[in-house]
Order: structure tokens, then sequence, then C-alpha cells
């Protein structure tokens, strides 16, 4: 009901306001297979729309990104990084900049965070 109610507020101040939904603890025994994690985002993406719809907001007018994360791999910054690159304009040429220096360095990844 307040992720209803939060959404709705969102929306009305700001209708081209972009939801980012992050599912957390996808790690533990009931997430052992790939298929259980998408079940259950599959499973939170239904309940999201169904409430949506409950107040009366269509949830394909909203644009909501879903991202299943755990503590225990690099999902969690992933997940921040993509909702950081959604906010940068000039983001062909940063994710230039970032393949250079981990190409350079012989990094697995770089992540990008805003500490502002």
């Amino acid at each position: 009901q307040s992720f209803t109610d939060t959404v709705t507020r969102a929306v009305r101040a700001n209708p081209t306001i972009a939801v980012e939904v992050f599912v957390h603890k996808v790690d533990g025994e009931l997430f052992l297979s790939d298929e259980a994690k998408y079940d259950c985002r599959r499973d939170v993406m239904q309940q999201v729309a169904d409430e949506l719809a409950d107040a009366g907001l269509s949830h394909d007018a909203i644009p909501i990104s879903y991202h299943l994360t755990s503590i225990y791999d690099h999902s969690v910054f992933e997940a921040f990084s993509r909702v950081v690159q959604r906010l940068i304009p000039e983001l062909p040429t940063l994710e230039h900049l970032l393949n250079v220096l981990v190409s350079t360095c012989s990094m697995e990844k770089a992540y990008l965070f805003d500490v502002a």
C-alpha cells in the first residue's frame, strides 16, 4: 500500500518519473536456481501491477525497472550502476572512458557511484 501511495504521489509530481524496484536477498535457500529468482521477480512485478491497477494507475504508463540483488555477489553494484547510468546524459562517452580504464588497468569491471 505504501509503495502504491509513493508511486502515485511521485507520478503526480513528475509524470515522466522512472521507478526502480530492488528485490534484495535473492541469495537464500529459496533462490538456489535462476528459475526461482525469475519466478520471484515475476511475482513482484505482478503484485506491483495489480496494486497500481487497484489505485487507478496503468503500470504500462509508468516505467518501472526491477533489479534482483544480493550482497554476496556483484548484483547490487550492477543494479545501482544501471540506475546511475540512466541519469547521465553523456553516458556513451563515459562508458568509453570506463572501458579504456578497465582495459588499460586489466580490471574485471568498473562501477560508477554518485556520492554527492
